[in-house]
């Protein structure tokens, strides 16, 4: 069995540096572990290739570009 999880936010007060804002993954339900959801078809399973970038994209011709120096 696999997650189903949304992202969401709480925060709390650090005493030097404020409100402190964390990720929280809420799990909203269990899906069996072929990695795809019991209501998809096989034929409807991308692997991904269909994912969007909501902002600004880090990667430049295939390459990371985040000011990291690669090792």
């Amino acid at each position: 069995m696999l997650p189903v999880i949304s992202v969401q936010t709480d925060r709390y007060k650090h005493e030097d540096y404020g409100w402190i804002d964390i990720p929280i993954l809420r799990i909203e339900r269990w899906e069996g572990s072929s990695g795809v959801a019991p209501h998809m078809a096989a034929a409807d399973h991308d692997g991904g290739d269909s994912a969007k970038v909501i902002g600004d994209s880090k990667v430049v011709n295939g390459e990371m570009n985040d000011g990291i120096p690669p090792f």
